[in-house]
């Protein structure tokens, strides 16, 4: 990856970018303030593999989380109808066993994980 020099501030590119991310940053946090990047790239990471496997899993977005299984599990609870505390979860993914393999989750996006998604990319390519 190439290093960025901003000792001398950030060129007009930079900035617009910035801002960028931080939209897209602020409309997770419309969903739940206090979010944990691990819960927002799990939605994220959702996506793409489904787009490079044809479907996502717990286990695969474990893998791109780098981190365990059961904490997987538990961020992409979070965005289900109904979080780990049984509160309401933000309902952009739901789950379902595999059923050629039961011991896995499948995860897709609902309605409106769809729209959510294509609000950011949106706002990215603006």
């Amino acid at each position: 990856m190439k290093q960025i020099n901003i000792e001398d501030g950030l060129t007009p590119e930079q900035r617009k970018t910035l801002k960028k991310l931080i939209d897209v940053l602020e409309q997770f946090r419309t969903l739940d303030p206090d979010m944990p990047t691990q819960t927002l790239l799990s939605f994220l990471y959702c996506k793409v593999l489904e787009n490079e496997e044809d479907f996502a899993t717990v286990r695969m977005v474990a893998e791109k989380l780098r981190t365990s299984s059961s904490s997987a599990s538990r961020n992409i609870l979070a965005h289900t109808e109904h979080n780990r505390q049984l509160k309401g979860g933000t309902m952009l993914v739901e789950t379902f066993e595999n059923p050629l393999k039961r011991n896995e989750k499948v995860v897709r996006y609902t309605p409106k994980g769809e729209r959510m998604l294509a609000s950011i990319l949106s706002r990215l390519s603006d």
